[in-house]
């Protein structure tokens, strides 16, 4: 892996920074979240499903909660564009790192950077489906919009991440051995 240009670092830095900083908040957010209607606070109710389900974690997360839960879903949208940004240049810079000759291996890199974008955009659709469902809207319709954006995301970011740890891992360790 070839040295990374200033800017490149100073996004990824600030990116991560910020993207640490925000989920730092929104895990201290979610403590009072987690009920025996929502065992994984804010992602019980992303992944709720159904009005009765996200209507159970909704009541028991009474008025205080209720609050948190609507903080961390604004919250949410920058740490969305942070995560995103870290994760695609990441995806981006270990996809470079490959010689012209494993293009399938660059090639999926590119296609995943760009694809933290796409999670990012469902993570914004998603949180918008919770504050309207948050705020009272019982379409049943929604929860499941909700949950399937969520699981998309979860799809995208994870594979992503498990990009970065498979192909730049073994980057790092061949070039390591040289």
């Amino acid at each position: 892996m070839g040295r990374p240009h200033h800017k490149f670092v100073r996004l990824l830095v600030g990116g991560g920074i910020v993207a640490a900083v925000l989920l730092a908040a929104m895990v201290w957010l979610d403590r009072p979240l987690r009920t025996a209607a929502a065992p994984r606070g804010i992602v019980s109710f992303e992944l709720a499903g159904s009005c009765a389900a996200a209507r159970n974690i909704i009541e028991s997360w009474k008025p205080a909660g209720r609050r948190n839960a609507a903080l961390s879903l604004w919250l949410d949208y920058g740490f969305l564009i942070a995560y995103a940004l870290v994760l695609a240049l990441l995806c981006g810079y270990v996809a470079a790192s490959w010689p012209d000759r494993y293009r399938g291996i660059r090639r999926t890199g590119r296609l995943l950077a760009r694809s933290q974008w796409v999670a990012a955009l469902l993570d914004a659709f998603e949180n918008v489906i919770l504050q309207q469902i948050l705020a009272g809207a019982t379409a049943a319709i929604l929860p499941q919009m909700a949950r399937w954006a969520a699981l998309a995301k979860f799809t995208l970011i994870a594979c992503g991440g498990v990009y970065i740890v498979l192909a730049g891992g073994y980057r790092f360790l061949r070039r390591c051995e040289r």
